[in-house]
């Protein structure tokens, strides 16, 4: 059967993250990092040599478990606040990110102009970037990381004005989503403020979960007086890592539930606004 593809010429996402969780390695801390730049430097020269480094508190573990999660994105397991930090190191030109703590590595795409990378070129230099840190390890005398959690997020702000005047507008780029109606005392309608969302799939045979965020916000530009108000629309897919199923396998299968389901989700009217394009194969 031909497999539908498709792009978008100017897609709304501004940031794409990879992420894949390990049982927490001992001793792993924020010099290990250190050295981890220092490779990429001797590796990669100045995309890395002149870095900005900061340090954060570490995520919590994060588990999809086979049960409904109510109330809950997912099972959490950590102690923030005595957990070795999460080290953040961002290349010369503030668009990639890597992320490391004891338990976690993380790489970063955040659009600083427009330039869209392609999900394969990010996947790449996710495991060039990986496996670079797997050697490290090695060298350092440090155990391999036991895999157990894979992670996709895709981050689209649809800013106000083209599109979108009016939070009752956001029904013309989500045909699916509706309002509640609501009147005032006299019986006059009464018009939305804000609308905010949390939706969560289960993958097929029990793989992991798509979690869809819909919300009002403000963000910063770069380079911008004021902020600027958006519809935010975060969809990450998650899952676990066993025998039958790598790291990899759950990164692949979550990209193409994140953009079919995003495909899916959007009218005809953002599509043409967003330039897109479809192609068959094979």
């Amino acid at each position: 059967m031909p497999t539908r593809r498709f792009s978008f010429d100017a897609p709304p996402v501004v940031e794409v993250v990879i992420s894949a969780q390990f049982a927490p390695i001992p001793n792993l801390g924020a010099a290990h990092a250190g050295r981890y730049w220092q490779t990429l430097i001797d590796r990669f020269h100045d995309d890395w040599a002149q870095a900005w480094v900061t340090h954060s508190l570490p995520l919590d573990d994060v588990f999809e478990s086979p049960e409904p999660a109510f109330g809950r994105l997912a099972v959490s397991f950590s102690d923030p606040e005595t957990s070795p930090p999460r080290v953040q190191i961002s290349d010369a030109s503030r668009d990639r990110m890597l992320q490391i703590q004891s338990s976690r590595f993380i790489y970063n795409w955040r659009q600083q102009k427009d330039e869209y990378p392609t999900f394969d070129q990010l996947k790449a230099e996710f495991d060039e970037k990986l496996n670079l840190f797997l050697q490290s390890l090695s060298t350092w005398g440090m155990p391999n990381p036991v895999f157990n959690q894979w992670e996709v997020t895709y981050v689209n702000h649809i800013p106000k004005g083209k599109m979108w005047s009016a939070v009752s507008d956001w029904a013309q780029i989500f045909p699916w989503l509706k309002t509640p109606p609501a009147t005032d005392g006299a019986g006059s309608n009464l018009q939305v403020e804000t609308q905010n969302g949390i939706w969560r799939f289960q993958l097929p045979d029990q793989r992991g979960r798509l979690h869809v965020a819909l919300s009002h916000a403000r963000t910063q530009q770069t380079g911008a007086s004021e902020p600027r108000e958006v519809a935010s629309l975060t969809l990450t897919a998650r899952g676990g890592v066993s025998d039958k199923h790598s790291v990899d396998d759950g990164i692949s299968r979550g990209h193409d539930a994140i953009i079919r389901s995003f495909e899916q989700m959007t009218s005809p009217l953002a599509h043409s606004a967003w330039g897109l394009r479809r192609e068959q194969n094979a």
